[in-house]
């Protein structure tokens, strides 16, 4: 504990431990608890091998698994973009736009970083940004104006959820209308990663707002549909392509 902000001095190869742990603000996960996550997580995503590296998979890592399973709150991937690498995803998707988020209330108040190697927790606490990393210790620094070439992982506090649901679905809708070629399955994780813990209620005085809920609760059932099977060791095509088709129809009403 440093001036009363939590922070773990570097242990072996736990980086991603001791990460998590300045996030929550104490020693919540032990490496025997984390060992027991990583399994945990590799059986719903098959393929990865959590303990042993990070990997991503439906736009999400081992991180962002623990933090959604203990805060219910969703973490956005900003990939790594070392010597440009990802220049085209990061203009394709606008990140940028995320910026005015950063320090407001309901919007970024916690974000990781990370590089090939290493990975830290930048957050924000009294007013004022600390970058806690378990090598470096506590920094203090100023509010992000710009992502650089490391990755990020943006912990969403709940205000924003719903402005991030509304834009994807208004792309969507626009690449289902002019670009055949666009990679959907990043909205469709997203959104459903988004919509998961929403929770939609009616309004009895309000038929055209009900409409749109009705709407939303069909969009997460099918998107729910999609993640499932493509979860599978064997992937049945013709159904992806299907529901697919039943998310477009969807989304066209919107």
């Amino acid at each position: 504990m440093t001036n009363n902000i939590y922070w773990e001095r570097q242990r072996g190869n736990n980086c991603r431990i001791h990460s998590l742990n300045a996030f929550f603000g104490n020693a919540k996960i032990s490496e025997n608890e984390f060992q027991k996550l990583c399994k945990e997580y590799d059986s719903i995503i098959s393929g990865l091998d959590s303990i042993k590296m990070d990997g991503f998979a439906e736009c999400r890592s081992i991180i962002s698994y623990i933090v959604d399973k203990f805060t219910r709150k969703y973490c956005h991937l900003v990939p790594i973009n070392f010597r440009g690498v990802h220049k085209e995803n990061r203009q394709t998707w606008n990140y940028e736009r995320f910026i005015d988020f950063f320090g407001k209330e309901g919007g970024i108040n916690s974000y990781f970083e990370f590089n090939k190697d290493h990975v830290w927790i930048n957050k924000r606490i009294q007013n004022e940004w600390y970058k806690i990393d378990s090598l470096s210790g506590i920094t203090h620094i100023n509010k992000l104006k710009r992502f650089g070439e490391n990755g990020y992982i943006l912990v969403f506090d709940n205000n924003l959820n719903f402005l991030e649901i509304e834009f994807l679905i208004k792309l969507l809708k626009e690449k289902y209308d002019n670009d055949l070629n666009f990679d959907y399955e990043i909205i469709f994780y997203n959104l459903y990663h988004l919509l998961k813990y929403i929770k939609f209620e009616y309004d009895v005085n309000d038929s055209e707002y009900n409409l749109k809920i009705s709407n939303i609760k069909s969009l997460f059932k099918i998107i729910y549909n999609f993640v499932t099977e493509n979860r599978k060791p064997r992937i049945n095509k013709n159904l992806i392509n299907k529901i697919i088709n039943q998310i477009k129809s969807i989304i066209i009403s919107f």
